[in-house]
């Protein structure tokens, strides 16, 4: 558990790329989850905290919310490996 606890913290505060813009069908959050080297997790959870909306991050580590309703979000990541 001391392991995953710092893994968590830092996804939190490192996803970089974070982007909250405006498309045709609402608003989308979008960025790139990595570990302290730089390299992309695959497979990450990134879910908006208190939703049941979330998604995978790919093969490069980057993720898309879309549809999403203006106003702030709290995003959770994990990731177990």
């Amino acid at each position: 558990m001391r392991k995953i606890y710092p893994l968590v913290l830092f996804l939190v505060f490192a996803s970089v790329l974070y982007t909250y813009s405006q498309t045709s069908n609402g608003y989308e959050i979008n960025g790139k989850v990595t570990d302290t080297d730089g390299n992309p997790l695959t497979g990450a959870s990134v879910t908006i905290a208190g939703t049941y909306t979330g998604i995978q991050t790919g093969a490069d580590g980057f993720y898309i919310l879309t549809g999403l309703k203006g106003g702030d979000y709290l995003i959770s990541f994990s990731f177990i490996g």
